[in-house]
């Protein structure tokens, strides 16, 4: 018996499973589903999806994307319950995830669910980047509430939706996450190599923006505010300009003409006080920006990852990508050619 909840996009799956079904299939992996009330001989491959908040249930999501699953999710007009025969865990590619010390999970919509997987059984060994693209806002945020983060690595998600994402509803998610929300389609071509060169370089970890070191940094930043305001330097331009030069040597970006606009609070108040001090660090960390944001160009960073030793860096480094879109395989073996980084896919054409 499974529980069924219909988003937009498709359907999620929720079912129990037994203690074998949980140890075989305690890193993700596939399994095969038929709906006897959809089609009696009908058997699809879908990717498990651990619950993170109850260790005996597996997830699977289920999009509309041809005639079986497109009459699924017409059927089901409201969240139900009904049966279903499950055959699985079976491994998938994903399992090759152990064979590099630097991964680059790359997904495109539902084929989130198995890096979910691999970033829960690696993330404490490994450091692994994740690069997600999604369209479907309730997709988006249900995942935003259940990702396994690894605070070593990148959590880049690229939304291609329509509608407009609405800030203020994703801050309570992204609060103690690392997770940057870039909206637009990914140039894996730029944001691969660019991973590369920021940790191999070491010009741009991931680590360095975790929530802990945001708020560190803008401590920091709120005692020299503070500073530069009791030694008597009233022109708000070039407190501004202080503070911004001042967050790029901590690794951060701070917009000018943002903080500027804020400067007259923080003048009148007391900075001495705590509270005053509080909201002026508040303030300040509201407008933080990573410094290095691998979605951006970066000169070099291709020619730097072409000269790193094909023998003992880049083979410790390897992509997987779950997903359906020709044109993100397309591309994943053109970098996988040109930079010698190892790749392996699972698809839905299954």
């Amino acid at each position: 018996t499974t529980k069924f909840s219909v988003l937009s996009s498709g359907v999620r799956m929720t079912m129990s499973v037994s203690e074998r079904f949980q140890k075989m299939g305690s890193q993700g992996g596939i399994c095969y589903v038929c709906l006897p009330w959809v089609a009696t001989d009908h058997w699809h491959a879908f990717s498990l999806f651990e619950d993170p908040s109850n260790p005996a249930e597996r997830q699977i999501f289920i999009q509309k994307t041809g005639d079986w699953t497109t009459k699924l999710h017409r059927i089901l007009q409201r969240d139900t319950v009904r049966p279903a025969w499950v055959q699985g865990p079976f491994p998938s590619s994903y399992d090759n995830a152990d064979a590099y010390d630097n991964q680059s999970l790359v997904a495109s919509g539902i084929g989130i669910t198995p890096a979910l997987s691999v970033i829960k059984a690696h993330k404490d060994s490994r450091r692994i980047n994740l690069i997600w693209a999604v369209r479907d806002q309730a997709l988006l945020e249900f995942f935003l509430r259940h990702l396994y983060l690894d605070h070593q690595g990148w959590n880049l998600i690229f939304y291609t939706g329509k509608k407009k994402l609405q800030g203020s509803a994703y801050m309570d998610i992204l609060t103690n996450t690392n997770i940057c929300i870039i909206e637009g389609r990914p140039k894996l071509d730029e944001v691969i190599p660019n991973i590369i060169y920021a940790i191999e370089s070491g010009l741009g970890m991931p680590e360095n923006y975790t929530p802990g070191t945001r708020e560190i940094a803008s401590e920091m930043l709120a005692d020299r505010l503070a500073s530069s305001n009791s030694s008597g330097m009233d022109d708000m331009d070039d407190m501004a300009e202080e503070l911004a030069c001042y967050a790029t040597e901590l690794g951060f970006h701070l917009p000018t003409d943002a903080i500027s606009q804020e400067f007259d609070l923080f003048q009148l108040s007391d900075l001495t006080r705590p509270g005053r001090r509080r909201a002026s660090q508040q303030s300040i960390m509201g407008h933080l920006a990573i410094g290095f944001r691998p979605w951006d160009h970066h000169e070099g960073a291709k020619k730097y990852v072409n000269n790193l030793d094909k023998k003992l860096i880049l083979p410790t480094w390897g992509m997987l990508y779950c997903g359906g879109a020709k044109q993100v395989l397309s591309e994943l073996e053109k970098i996988s050619d040109e930079h010698q980084i190892g790749l392996h896919v699972e698809s839905f054409a299954w």
